[in-house]
């Protein structure tokens, strides 16, 4: 590892040691690493500091991930949850939108 810290926080995977603690009341989340709780911490601020970067779209997220999902499915169409169904040729940008179509017209 290229630092100490990398070392520890690796070492926490074997260990299951998760110091970083939800301080929230009634929420027992615990994280092994600090960036993952300050993450989690979002969700109960509803903090959204990751905006959408496609002109126009004022859609946030609270993580980097979520928006570069929502960048690369929504404005780009990909739609990777495909119906299996005899005949139907439906795709969708995300797993809930086609449980929806199965659930509805299948």
């Amino acid at each position: 590892f290229k630092a100490q810290y990398m070392l520890v926080v690796h070492m926490r995977r074997h260990t299951g040691e998760k110091p970083h603690k939800c301080t929230f009341e009634g929420c027992c989340k615990a994280y092994s690493r600090l960036e993952n709780l300050k993450t989690h911490l979002r969700s109960h601020t509803g903090e959204k500091p990751y905006t959408c970067e496609y002109p126009g779209c004022a859609k946030a997220f609270s993580n980097a991930s979520d928006r570069a999902k929502h960048q690369n499915r929504t404005h780009s169409n990909e739609k990777p949850y495909v119906c299996k169904a005899p005949g139907c040729t439906k795709r969708y940008t995300d797993p809930s939108s086609l449980r929806k179509h199965v659930k509805t017209v299948h």
